[in-house]
């Protein structure tokens, strides 16, 4: 088990620290622009002595759950050739943070937000006569948000299949471009080399943002626009779109 906390952080969990030495490898985080994954790789490679060969993220899809995601997919008429673009509205536990009215501000898009960008998007693959599919994949703690967007959006795919994490991974590898806040999707996404278009408010991507190449990440900042007191809600679905249209156009290009 690693247990990771930045340094202002390091008096505060002083004891858990030394109850737990024997089942906890602790890692101290500066607070710099190296992003996390390496300043622990950093941390890893220097108290083991050994050096890590694999220096970007990688999960492993096998074959059986593609043809088991295939197969569910089916059933909407999804086929090799169909756009799959993602979304994922909610982040890591969402329900009864302490702190999650600060939190949804700034992690949580609007579910209007993201009917809007659904609506805009079908409508932009009907004009150009792309067969594409818009889903999400949620948690039962997490359905609640997808019944608010397919509401407002009802061509929206939302999977209720038993929650299963490889086959979560095999859906995610199928995209052609994954939609999220600043969350877990958001790391797996990259580690199957799934493009992630990423929407960030008070977090700084250079240190928690996707960890991909440039080409197959995107992140958009409510910072860097006009409004940026009103969070993640500031980044507008207009603008999710305008960058949306480039990944959609490769991914009908590689499909068709």
């Amino acid at each position: 088990k690693v247990f990771y906390f930045y340094s202002h952080q390091k008096k505060r969990h002083e004891q858990l620290i030394q109850h737990a030495a024997d089942e906890m490898f602790p890692i101290c985080t500066d607070d710099s622009e190296t992003h996390q994954a390496v300043q622990f790789l950093e941390r890893i490679e220097t108290i083991t002595g050994i050096q890590l060969p694999q220096r970007t993220p990688y999960l492993p899809v096998c074959e059986k759950q593609k043809i088991k995601i295939r197969q569910a997919l089916e059933k909407y008429n999804i086929n090799e050739k169909t756009v799959l673009v993602g979304i994922h509205p909610t982040y890591s536990g969402y329900k009864g943070r302490l702190n999650a009215k600060w939190q949804h501000k700034h992690r949580m898009w609007p579910c209007k937000h993201f009917a809007d960008l659904s609506q805009m998007l079908l409508q932009h693959a009907q004009s150009e006569n792309i067969d594409l599919r818009i889903i999400t994949d949620l948690l039962p703690s997490e359905a609640r948000a997808g019944d608010k967007i397919k509401k407002l959006e009802p061509d929206l795919i939302v999977l209720n299949e038993t929650p299963d994490f490889f086959r979560y991974l095999a859906l995610l590898d199928r995209m052609d471009c994954l939609i999220t806040g600043n969350t877990g999707p958001m790391h797996f996404a990259t580690a199957v080399n799934t493009p992630v278009i990423a929407l960030f408010s008070k977090f700084d991507p250079k240190i928690c943002g996707p960890y991909a190449s440039e080409n197959n990440r995107l992140v958009l900042r409510a910072e860097e626009t006009s409004q940026p007191e009103f969070g993640i809600a500031a980044i507008s679905p207009q603008q999710v779109f305008n960058h949306c249209k480039s990944f959609i156009k490769i991914a009908a290009n590689v499909n068709a």
